[in-house]
């Protein structure tokens, strides 16, 4: 009998634990579209000044196909005089705030 229950609870227990994945994964959708389909460009760099992620508006911004912008150096599309800033910008943050591994 007890062994009855226990399944019972597991499958219970089985059948949350998949709606709630489920939500989760609709959410998760949802934020990415809103990311990727900003009317403004959203960029997130690594400590290095690599592009890690782009959305859509931001490939527009930087005359790039999307999927040939992770890798490449955020700073080449600095102009030149702001270079110097762009880096001290990025020490700023990474170095001296920790890296937030986004």
């Amino acid at each position: 009998m007890n062994c009855m229950v226990h399944q019972i609870e597991l499958e219970i227990q089985s059948e949350e634990l998949w709606q709630s994945r489920a939500e989760a994964e609709a959410e998760l959708e949802h934020y990415a579209d809103l990311y990727d389909f900003a009317p403004v460009g959203y960029l997130a760099l690594g400590r290095d000044g690599a592009i890690r992620k782009a959305n859509l508006a931001g490939a527009i911004m930087l005359g790039v196909e999307r999927a040939r912008l992770p890798g490449r150096r955020f700073g080449v599309f600095v102009v030149e005089p702001d270079r110097a800033g762009f880096k001290s910008f990025l020490e700023t943050v990474f170095y001296k705030h920790g890296e937030s591994g986004v």
